[in-house]
């Protein structure tokens, strides 16, 4: 059985004072999984889950890891399908106006609080 994201319960706790006060909220956490998910090298969530979290992943409900690992999956499920979509095209043309350097540009990403840099720009 698959196991989905609660899109809202998930962002509530994020918005709210039970949450680690650097924790990336939803629209920064969506960001940085995307960023990842386009890596060609899978980076370990030990890496970067306490970055995400704004703290040590242990101190967090397991709801909310289990949550973070839900979007990731959905994310990168989502990613890959449209890297095979792309890459099979016959025609290498650029996408509705976008240049041809950033059709399979990887993906990098600074982490706000922390300042580690993930991926190469």
């Amino acid at each position: 059985m698959k196991q989905e994201v609660d899109l809202d319960r998930f962002d509530k706790y994020l918005m709210s004072d039970l949450s680690p006060e650097d924790c990336f909220m939803l629209s920064d956490l969506d960001g940085f999984l995307n960023a990842l998910a386009c890596e060609p090298e899978v980076i370990s969530a030990d890496e970067w889950l306490g970055i995400v979290l704004g703290g040590e992943p242990s101190r967090v409900p397991a709801w909310v890891r289990n949550q973070i690992a839900c979007r990731y999956m959905e994310i990168a499920h989502r990613d890959s399908l449209t890297i095979r979509l792309l890459s099979s095209r016959s025609s290498r043309r650029p996408l509705r106006g976008m240049s041809s350097q950033w059709i399979g540009a990887r993906a990098s990403c600074k982490a706000p609080r922390s300042g580690r840099t993930y991926g190469s720009g």
